[in-house]
């Protein structure tokens, strides 16, 4: 199965060290998280598996061999794609039109066949288990979930000299609701299902303890760690992405007394835009 590896990659802006040395495997057919306060180094990571930034040292390896060319479109033949919390969609055009934006519209008889487009939307939105979205549609008529779901599936219309295999998201469910949110994670599943990896960076916990395989926690450029999740957990995330012991923050406080007798006792009051107003408060609680 495929596999991009990030070796010793560093990366400088001025006095900054952005990335100092970080290595990290990427594999199909899982979920790995990325996780890190901010500055810790996620965002210049990305861009630099985007193309978008080379790194100062170090490199890229995809199964096992040097990547010569690390611009956009080389990263694109390399197999990725990249799905991000601000949506580039045209909204004037329909669901298919969108999904071929970055990509010949197919012709026949030097025509747009709208048939043959519209087909092969629906084609890769099925495969995603989207068929309640119609290709004809307007984009316009998609909240920002549907509109994220549509942008995946035009990955998979075809055309690209090499299939796309790793997903990176980037906070993805950052401006979705809770009902779009899930959408998007029985995606992934579909995804990760039919053997493409997936590049989860997110700050919400729950979502990374809910969809990763592994997760790797990144601190002021470096690379911190990266276990199975079954060898983690929140807590453990939280002291690897801060650098400090939380065992000791909050501890848990045994309820040794029931609360005392009532000190305070109010019942009726008025005052103002006060309407009778009452409550008990007892010696030893809050």
């Amino acid at each position: 199965m495929p596999q991009l590896d990030l070796q010793n990659v560093s990366r400088r802006f001025g006095a900054v060290q952005a990335l100092d040395g970080v290595s990290l495997s990427l594999h199909a057919g899982e979920v790995h998280a990325l996780m890190g306060e901010n500055g810790a180094g996620k965002s210049t990571l990305i861009r630099i598996l985007a193309g978008l930034d080379r790194p100062d040292g170090g490199g890229l390896a995809l199964n096992g061999q040097a990547l010569a060319a690390t611009g956009p479109a080389a990263m694109r033949a390399a197999g990725l794609r990249f799905i991000h919390q601000e949506l580039h969609a045209v909204r004037g055009l329909s669901v298919a039109e969108n999904m071929f934006l970055d990509r010949p519209y197919p012709r026949r008889f030097g025509l747009v066949d709208w048939r043959a487009l519209n087909r092969a939307a629906a084609a890769a939105l099925a495969r995603l288990g989207l068929d309640r979205l119609r290709p004809t549609a307007p984009m316009s008529e998609l909240g920002a979930g549907d509109q994220m779901l549509v942008r995946i599936a035009g990955t998979l219309v075809g055309g690209d000299a090499a299939a796309p295999w790793l997903y990176v998201m980037d906070e993805p469910t950052a401006a979705l609701t809770t009902a779009e949110a899930e959408r998007l994670f029985a995606v992934i599943g579909e995804l990760v299902g039919q053997g493409a990896g997936v590049l989860y960076v997110s700050h919400r916990m729950p979502e990374v303890l809910r969809l990763a395989d592994r997760v790797t926690v990144l601190r002021d450029g470096r690379h911190v760690s990266t276990r199975p999740l079954a060898e983690t957990g929140q807590a453990r995330i939280i002291e690897e992405m801060t650098g400090r012991d939380l065992s000791g923050l909050f501890p848990p406080r045994p309820d040794t007394h029931a609360p005392g007798p009532v000190v305070l006792e109010v019942e009726g009051l008025e005052a103002g835009a006060l309407r009778t107003a009452t409550f008990d408060l007892r010696a030893g609680e809050v």
